[in-house]
């Protein structure tokens, strides 16, 4: 986590098969959004467990972006302002657990065509009209 800056949260199960760890997301997105810092916020999910959030995210006129699977449920696709496919999501898992092991030199990034090809797929999925993203 540390050459991401990612600081870990542990979320206990409380109680087995329960949205212990959605709950708390839900606790800390609706903080994020009460404090009037942000103009848009990325769910990355294909859980439509989130398709309120995401509602009432777009009520305060905050745009959300989806992030998931191929198959979202309807009603949290349509409840984005958009939802981009993550149509690789083992081949980016894999990525970023062997870039969390092992950073890649500059060198090695160029002849990686997997990743290159997802960042064109992202772009591709981003650009507006005008072709910019």
């Amino acid at each position: 986590m540390l050459p991401y800056a990612i600081t870990p949260v542990q979320q206990f199960a409380y109680t087995k098969g329960k949205n212990a760890t959605d709950i708390a997301m839900v606790i800390d997105a609706m903080d994020l959004l009460y404090s009037n810092l942000f103009d848009i916020f990325c769910i990355i999910s294909s859980n439509s467990d989130f398709t309120r959030l995401a509602l009432r995210i777009r009520e305060n006129g905050i745009a959300v972006y989806g992030f998931g699977a191929n198959n979202p449920p309807e009603s949290l696709r349509k409840t984005c302002d958009k939802f981009i496919y993550l149509e690789n999501s083992t081949k980016i898992e894999k990525n970023l657990t062997s870039n969390i092991l092992g950073r890649k030199t500059p060198e090695e990034l160029k002849q990686d065509n997997e990743l290159i090809a997802l960042i064109k797929n992202a772009i591709k999925q981003k650009e507006d009209e005008l072709g910019w993203a």
